[in-house]
Order: C-alpha cells, then sequence, then structure tokens
C-alpha cells in the first residue's frame, strides 16, 4: 500500500484529492498541507509519495528548490503551471508523475501506484510542454521506438506498468495466464530487461507505456 501526501493551497482542492485517494484500497492518506514545506516534519520517516497541485509559478519554485535539496522525493504533480518546463531537469532522476489538474481518480491512482514502484508516468497532454529531452507518446500507446513489441505486448506491458498481476492481466485481455507469461517474457528479451519492474522502467523511458 503507498503513502500518500496531498499538498495544495486550495482548500477544496485538497479535499478533493483527499475524496479521490481514500477510495483507493491501494492506498493511505498519511497527512495534507498548504506548502511544500509542510513535508519537513516526514522527512526523518519514509517519504510518502507527495501529490501536489501548485496554483501559480512562486509555488512551483518553492517545490523545484525543495526538490532539489531531497533526491528521495517522488511526486505526483498537477498542472499545468507557469514555470513547469523546469519539472523535467529536476525530477528526471527520480520517481515521479506530472497529469493535468483534471486527471480522474484512476488516472490519479494509476500514477500513484507507478511513481511508489519507481516509475514515471507523463501524461501525453501536459508532456510536450516539458523539456524537449521528454520524448512525447504517441497516440494509442505506440511510439517510433516500439516496433520491436507487437500490439498484444504493448497492452501487456502498459497493464504491467499499472502494477497488475498475471491473472488480472489475462482477464482484462480475455487471454489465458500462460499466455500472458508467453508476452511478458517476450517483452524482457526484446527490452532486455532481467524483471517485470525493469521491463516497465525500460518501457516508460523509451515512450512505450502512457498512463
Amino acid at each position: 500500500m503507498a503513502q500518500v501526501y496531498v499538498i495544495s493551497p486550495m482548500p477544496a482542492v485538497r479535499a478533493g484529492l483527499y475524496a479521490m485517494l481514500q477510495a483507493s484500497a491501494d492506498h493511505e492518506v498519511v497527512g495534507q498541507g498548504t506548502s511544500i514545506s509542510s513535508l519537513d516534519s516526514l522527512l526523518e520517516a519514509q517519504l510518502p509519495v507527495v501529490i501536489i497541485a501548485p496554483e501559480t509559478e512562486d509555488e512551483m519554485d518553492e517545490i523545484l528548490e525543495y526538490a532539489e535539496g531531497y533526491p528521495e522525493l517522488r511526486a505526483v504533480v498537477l498542472g499545468p503551471v507557469a514555470g513547469d518546463e523546469r519539472l523535467a531537469q529536476v525530477f528526471s532522476a527520480r520517481p515521479w508523475s506530472y497529469l493535468p489538474r483534471n486527471a480522474n481518480g484512476d488516472d490519479l491512482d494509476a500514477a500513484v501506484t507507478a511513481v511508489a514502484q519507481g516509475l514515471i508516468v507523463l501524461h501525453p497532454s501536459i508532456a510536450s510542454r516539458l523539456s524537449p529531452s521528454i520524448p512525447t507518446p504517441l497516440p494509442n500507446h505506440i511510439s517510433a521506438d516500439s516496433t520491436d513489441l507487437s500490439q498484444r505486448e504493448q497492452e501487456v506491458l502498459h497493464l504491467l506498468a499499472l502494477g497488475l498481476p498475471n491473472k488480472t492481466i489475462a482477464a482484462q485481455l480475455t487471454i489465458s495466464e500462460h499466455t500472458v507469461k508467453f508476452h511478458v517474457a517476450s517483452i524482457m528479451a526484446k527490452l532486455g530487461a532481467t524483471s517485470r519492474t525493469e521491463a516497465v522502467r525500460l518501457g516508460v523511458r523509451r515512450g512505450l507505456v502512457v498512463l
């Protein structure tokens, strides 16, 4: 279960995020605050995944300055907000996510799960606002680097990124669990991965996974 801390200067935003996260059995909301500095009391404990909804560029500046001092910070940022083009530079070496402010509960849930597992999730609708070095995924979860993976393998990889077990993937795709195992093995071989987690991480970095 991923622990989550919610940050926003707007009470209504905090309440909405809290309600969506509490509805998930996979997450535990351990606190909320009005600014990134409210995390100071948690630094001696295991830092949770932090959901941040900045309202102004000044708030973004404060978040980025704080993140530079704490490389272990794992964040889901809701935007866009002025100054977000610096996010990729500051967060590139750590698990993080960037979602639109109107993301639904499922998107938020998936992003928190992925970040908690050490992955990077950039929503395609706003990823293009970031550094040009961050690839913008093409529609339908297909990118220029994905030609080695079949359509079915891309679907399996996407579900792996959501942290789903083989049995659930099989049910969602209406295939056997044995077939899922075959696809996972093929994905790992094609990406040069030694584990499912590494396969997802490589897929995210190559633009093959979009949540």
